[in-house]
């Protein structure tokens, strides 16, 4: 069972550069989260899963009181945040894309798993 957030549009300062560093930039985040909803199932009751716009408030806060400058960073570091906030999650899958990183390119970017 499968939670998910697709193409979430983040504006955030990060890079390596002070010029890349100086504005902000577009990131784009999927997040994907394994947990046992089958109670949810049943129960048809948000409390027994997580609510997906908890979870995207979770990860806008972050992204806006943090300036990482590795996509690794903020990866591992958004995976150890969600995982602070559920503990229920199994296993954490990340994408994060700078669209803007290589010309003529949808964009580059990371993929962090982690499984607990």
């Amino acid at each position: 069972m499968k939670l998910f957030i697709y193409d979430l549009r983040v504006i955030m300062h990060i890079g390596v550069r002070e010029d890349e560093r100086a504005n902000p930039q577009e990131i784009i985040i999927n997040v994907e989260c394994e947990l046992d909803f089958s109670k949810a199932i049943e129960t048809d009751n948000i409390s027994d899963t997580i609510n997906y716009k908890d979870l995207l408030r979770v990860i806008q806060n972050y992204c806006s009181n943090h300036s990482p400058k590795l996509l690794e960073k903020l990866g591992g570091d958004l995976i150890k945040e969600i995982n602070n906030h559920y503990k229920n999650i199994k296993k954490i899958k990340i994408q994060i894309i700078k669209p803007a990183a290589i010309p003529n390119s949808k964009g580059a970017g990371i993929e962090v798993i982690k499984e607990f």
